[in-house]
């Protein structure tokens, strides 16, 4: 391919990606940084018109890089790199500080990647949205930076596909078979109990009047004795156990996900319930009601032609002539899901992850083998395999830390729920633990 046509091709891609393909390209404008100070000794200058002495960031670019990544994983942008351009642009500007056209060019180059992402990720009511001439600015900043060749650009763009066919997606089994989502999608109880298992039998069990059966096989199925503790608790939200295959709004409907196909079923008309705004390229994760039924969530991936590219988040809301969509985010990057609820928890090996609407934010440095959401989506309890944290998120509407207390149990914790404000955790030798949520 030509470079015209490499080019075309690139302008075809959806935003995401292009921001992908010029973050592998802005690797070779770092190198340029890099190699010019190799040295290590201070680069300074003057203010002509102030008169103050500078020192230039040799770490900026790196750390802008990194930032980049960060954004197109999911997280807001660090306002530190954004402000800690604005004084060597101005100098660069105004001609006080002076480097190679080459070097100058790259540094330019990942500070307006980095501008472009970050008016995607956090506009502001001012910021122009990024064009495609935007995005060509850089490109053509690196390839200058760097003297492309036809060559090089025909190995970008084949680095760049090759990061795309490499990324393995996210493994995700559907708990619903395909006849078990039918038979559910269809109002079949009897049939949905014959082919389903587990905590989504129990489900089915209740469905069908049979609670008491239902609280049993729950308690198996999470391998945890049967206490009067956990049969209460169960028989008030035994509906929360499964948001990967089931949302359930006790004596009215209910709503059955299985990847691509979202179906729902009226238990008071006996027919089905439509689900609205069900987009295209969604791949659905999890599922829930909140607030009494009152709102209505969906979590999982957001495809394309080249695989999962975003996580999103759906909410709507019921009102009284007309199903409305109350809140709908896309976040770039993808991440496996462990819990829904205002925003996403994700599974993650060290750190306690919160992607919302407004909000993205890490809570603490932890690893999440599993976590639920309160009713409100103002508490989250999330479990590392050794301990259970519970991380009050209302203190972060004032720009607080979340609080965060700490349960240890008998044994390992297996399993995290919250019904309404009710939190269960089981532990691995079978003993379970209730706490009504502060």
């Amino acid at each position: 391919m030509t470079k015209a046509e490499i080019l075309a091709a690139f302008d075809a891609l959806p935003p995401y990606r292009r921001f992908q393909a010029l973050r592998i390209a802005a690797g070779e404008a770092l190198r340029v940084w890099r190699a010019y100070r190799l040295d290590g000794v201070p680069l300074e200058y003057s203010d002509g018109i102030v008169g103050g002495h500078h020192t230039v960031d040799d770490t900026l670019p790196a750390r802008a890089i990194e930032d980049i990544d960060a954004m197109l994983g999911g997280r807001f942008s660090d306002p530190a790199i954004a402000h800690g351009y604005l004084e060597p642009i101005t100098a660069m500007q105004d001609g006080d500080l002076d480097v190679p056209g080459t070097v100058e060019l790259a540094y330019y180059a990942i500070r307006n990647l980095h501008r472009l992402i970050a008016k995607q990720v956090t506009p502001t009511a001012h910021d122009r949205q990024p064009t495609s001439h935007d995005e060509h600015v850089v490109f053509s900043q690196i390839c200058n930076a760097i003297a492309a060749t036809e060559a090089w650009v025909d190995e970008w763009w084949t680095r760049v596909w090759d990061a795309w066919a490499s990324t393995p997606d996210l493994a995700y089994t559907p708990r619903l078979s395909e006849a078990a989502f039918d038979a559910l999608a269809s109002g079949d109880l009897a049939t949905a109990l014959v082919e389903t298992d587990g905590a989504v039998r129990a489900i089915v069990l209740a469905l069908s009047g049979q609670l008491p059966d239902a609280v049993t096989a729950a308690a198996a199925t999470l391998g945890a004795t049967l206490t009067p503790e956990l049969r209460r608790w169960l028989e008030a939200h035994l509906f929360a156990l499964c948001p990967e295959a089931i949302a359930v709004e006790p004596s009215r409907r209910y709503v059955v996900i299985r990847s691509t196909q979202c179906a729902g079923w009226n238990l008071v008309t006996n027919q089905p319930e439509p689900v609205k705004y069900l987009k295209d390229g969604s791949l659905y994760r999890l599922v829930r009601f909140q607030h009494h039924g009152s709102i209505f969530w969906t979590a999982g991936e957001s495809v394309d032609a080249q695989g999962a590219w975003a996580t999103f988040i759906e909410g709507r809301i019921d009102d009284p002539d007309q199903e409305r969509i109350w809140s709908e985010v896309e976040i770039m990057g993808v991440r496996s899901l462990a819990a829904v609820g205002g925003g996403v928890i994700a599974h993650h090996a060290s750190r306690v992850l919160w992607s919302g609407p407004e909000t993205r934010e890490t809570f603490g440095e932890v690893a999440v083998h599993g976590a639920a959401v309160d009713d409100d989506g103002s508490v989250v309890a999330t479990h590392d395999g050794v301990r259970v944290s519970i991380w009050y998120r209302e203190t972060t509407i004032r720009h607080e830390p979340a609080s965060c207390a700490r349960i240890v149990g008998p044994a390992a914790p297996r399993l995290v729920a919250i019904g309404g404000q009710d939190l269960l955790v089981v532990w691995a030798d079978g003993t379970s633990t209730t706490r009504l949520l502060e």
